[in-house]
């Protein structure tokens, strides 16, 4: 969907609505990657999308002036005198919103780190439960708390994204690593041992092929052997034949031998 149709959308939705959408959505993020973002950075982002937003520069225990007509005063007469008090709920903004400048100016980079860490969630747990029964007032301080999501998330976004990149190639440093050590050992032996077996297999092969021949050979003397003799046989039966038509002729001219028997 087109980011323009997107927030035309989401300009229909309220802020109540809004608001637990956006903390749905991000709020583990924030707090997993806000330690990992520049401390001079988020206080920077505090100050001009939080504190500048709801207080004034001069006087920080006043609102900003569209916030001070949002919620009725108090009014009393002591000594023939007016008083006039604010609202509660300025003096609560005040006390979680104004940032400790000894923490923020000379605190160690990684106190003043979780110190925002802290303002932060304390603030995005704080902002969604005030109700102070002024729909303008709760729409306007949720609405604060909404662009300042919206702006940490750009930061956040890109940290998560070179945190993902790193990651990403330590896997691959690890992976490289772990085949080197101990899977291209192993693959090594695999492939020897198969080249081997391959070796092997080729000279039972050829010594088959050569057995082969050698009885190829063999039968085709034997065969040699068979058929010569098969005709020499052939032959000195046509021999004999001859002979024997040939020794009848002569006995025929021979005269009968007398053969005297004593006895």
């Amino acid at each position: 969907m087109p980011r323009e149709l997107v927030g035309l959308i989401y300009g229909y939705i309220d802020m109540e609505t809004r608001l637990p959408l956006l903390l749905h959505n991000y709020y583990e993020n924030i707090l997993q990657y806000i330690p990992h973002m520049p401390t001079d950075l988020l206080i920077k982002m505090w100050k001009r999308n939080v504190h500048d937003k709801i207080f004034t520069d001069d006087d920080c225990n006043s609102l900003c002036c569209t916030f001070d007509n949002l919620l009725p005063s108090t009014k009393y007469l002591y000594n023939n005198t007016e008083h006039s008090i604010k609202h509660p709920i300025y003096e609560t903004l005040n006390n979680d919103v104004k940032l400790n400048r000894y923490q923020v100016n000379y605190g160690s980079d990684f106190g003043r780190r979780w110190y925002m860490r802290t303002k932060i969630s304390t603030l995005i747990n704080y902002i969604p439960t005030i109700y102070t029964f002024h729909d303008t007032f709760d729409y306007r301080i949720r609405k604060v708390l909404f662009r300042f999501i919206q702006l940490l998330m750009k930061p956040i976004r890109k940290i998560k994204a070179e945190r993902a990149a790193a990651n990403f190639a330590r896997a691959q440093r690890l992976h490289r690593i772990t085949f080197k050590r101990k899977i291209f050992p192993k693959l090594f032996t695999a492939v020897r041992k198969h080249e081997r077996k391959r070796v092997a297999q080729i000279k039972l092969d050829e010594k088959a092929k050569k057995n082969e021949l050698k009885r190829i050979k063999l039968a085709e003397k034997e065969e040699i052997k068979r058929t010569k003799l098969a005709q020499k046989q052939i032959k000195l039966a046509q021999k004999l034949e001859n002979a024997e038509q040939k020794i009848p002729n002569k006995t025929n001219g021979l005269k009968p031998i007398k053969l005297n028997i004593i006895s």
